[in-house]
């Protein structure tokens, strides 16, 4: 596998994962042949996933309740951001958490989530590595995997996706997987 082709599976993980865990893929989507101006590498998945709610007017049950809803949607983004790093891992054969040291820029964003959560810093790095698991078993799935590989190849083919044509792509690959994440968050 070439480098470009490492970068489209790369982006196409993270775009497909975020679809799976149920968040939005923005309109423009990804591209790989673009220089991200944040980390100076290829590739970039276009997005701003993590979103705190104010909850100050929150009390009791209902200030639970949301607590617990924005740390799952903390963990779907973390599983998104880490989606890339758990391709790399997986087309290139190696380690997970040496795949994500090879990228920074996903790493920095997945540690500010972290503190968003208020993990403490002395347990970044197991979190990391749970996040890093859970992201490796999502892209095991087969509809998951399909789905990457499906929008990898319409990414070489441009070298860069719009949201609306990756949902398209995703969706046949991902119906029975988007249901039970749906039933999964009204719970």
């Amino acid at each position: 596998m070439d480098q470009r082709e490492r970068i489209a599976h790369h982006e196409a993980a993270h775009a497909v994962v975020a679809l799976a865990m149920g968040l939005p893929t923005p309109t423009s989507g990804i591209a790989i042949d673009r220089e991200n101006p944040e980390t100076g590498g290829l590739g970039s998945f276009f997005a701003t996933l993590f979103a705190i709610e104010d909850l100050t007017d929150l009390t009791g049950l209902a200030l639970e309740e949301a607590q617990a809803q924005q740390i799952k949607y903390a963990r779907f983004n973390l599983m998104a951001i880490l989606a890339g790093a758990a391709s790399d891992s997986r087309v290139l054969g190696e380690d997970l958490m040496d795949a994500l040291s090879q990228q920074p820029g996903d790493r920095a964003a997945a540690v500010d989530i972290l503190l968003r959560m208020a993990v403490p810093s002395n347990e970044h790095e197991e979190s990391l590595f749970n996040q890093m698991s859970d992201a490796a078993s999502a892209l095991r799935e087969t509809e998951i995997w399909a789905a990457v590989e499906k929008v990898a190849a319409a990414t070489l083919t441009t070298g860069q996706l719009a949201g609306e044509e990756i949902e398209r792509i995703t969706r046949p690959h991902l119906g029975a997987w988007l249901q039970r994440v749906e039933a999964e968050k009204e719970t």
